[in-house]
């Protein structure tokens, strides 16, 4: 690529991000790829947000600061992100989360490896608002617990990496818990022909299902991405309606918050099944995904899961467990800097 045209654009959607964006910026400048743009979207951030980010685009010619006039939501700050990458491949990043230093690398290689691979995304921890790593116990497999280490799923990553669309299909809507996998490396062209993030909560795992359908999804085996979970992240409200209202509208919440609130499982599902028609796939393999997708259908804790969040108006977020064993604190790790 030429210098005007960076092979790599990260885009970083925040809002009010003035914590931890700091320690974030710092893990992705200092990649050892270094053929990136880093376009940070601020969706009219009301703290420091904005000083911190024009601090470091002074710094550093890669960065693109731009900012919203309001917020629009993280749905639409997500895209815009997208919208303004010039990259041949794409990376969104989370304001509060790290990176090893040699994480772009190993995507870009996966992808460069295999023109069929769509999205690469290495190994994934879980780390807590101090950058302290959760230590997942195995013995725990079946419950909540299990939720934060989706290697636990057998054949998983067979699945996702098959050269068979309905089997990738299968393994982002089963096996798929997290969806830590909208956080890999992306082909830019595979982006533009997908719907991006729809108009719902959660909508990354139906655009992660349509991504699949599209291609492979690659995970290198080292631990090179760090996902923080902290009480002020967003997506670990319990509040379905709060949730929504953050993700898709900038409408503050004002109103008593209603007890019955559809979850975000019925869009979903709706998207799932859309993707099926809407990708470009054979009539077999169409078929085939809809197998699939009446295979997720039938799963019955699911549905009762479904139903109780809605009569308690509350949405799928997974916590840290109280007695969750605290690892090496992985800032020194990325080397970057409190």
């Amino acid at each position: 690529m030429t210098a005007s045209t960076p092979c790599v654009t990260i885009g970083l959607p925040v809002y009010n991000g003035e914590k931890y964006l700091p320690q974030t910026l710092e893990s992705l400048l200092v990649q050892t790829y270094t053929d990136f743009e880093l376009v940070i979207s601020d969706n009219a951030s009301t703290d420091a947000t904005e000083e911190i980010c024009r601090a470091y685009a002074e710094k550093d010619r890669r960065i693109r600061y731009v900012r919203a006039e309001k917020n629009l939501g993280a749905v639409w700050n997500y895209n815009r992100a997208f919208e303004l990458a010039r990259g041949r491949y794409f990376q969104w990043a989370s304001h509060d989360d790290l990176w090893a230093p040699t994480f772009l690398e190993a995507c870009v290689n996966a992808l460069n490896a295999d023109h069929d691979r769509v999205l690469a995304l290495p190994q994934v921890a879980v780390i807590d608002s101090e950058g302290h790593r959760i230590i997942a116990d195995q013995s725990q497999r079946g419950s909540d617990y299990e939720i934060m280490t989706d290697d636990l799923l057998p054949g998983r990553r067979d699945n996702l990496e098959s050269d068979r669309p309905h089997r990738r299909y299968f393994g982002i809507l089963v096996q798929t818990i997290r969806c830590q996998e909208i956080y890999g490396l992306i082909r830019s062209d595979a982006l533009r022909r997908s719907g991006l993030m729809r108009a719902y909560t959660n909508s990354e795992k139906t655009l992660l299902a349509e991504l699949a359908l599209m291609g492979k999804i690659h995970e290198p085996p080292e631990v090179l991405y760090f996902s923080r979970w902290h009480d002020e992240r967003y997506s670990n409200s319990h509040d379905a309606e709060f949730k929504n209202e953050h993700f898709v509208t900038d409408k503050p919440k004002t109103k008593k918050r209603r007890q019955f609130v559809w979850p975000h499982q019925p869009r979903c599902m709706a998207g799932y099944f859309a993707v099926i028609f809407t990708t470009r796939i054979g009539v077999l393999d169409r078929l085939r995904c809809l197998g699939s997708f009446a295979g997720f259908l039938l799963q019955a804790k699911r549905w009762k899961s479904v139903i109780s969040r809605m009569v308690k108006g509350t949405t799928m977020t997974v916590d840290i467990p109280e007695n969750a064993r605290r690892g090496e604190q992985v800032v020194t790790a990325t080397e970057t800097t409190t």
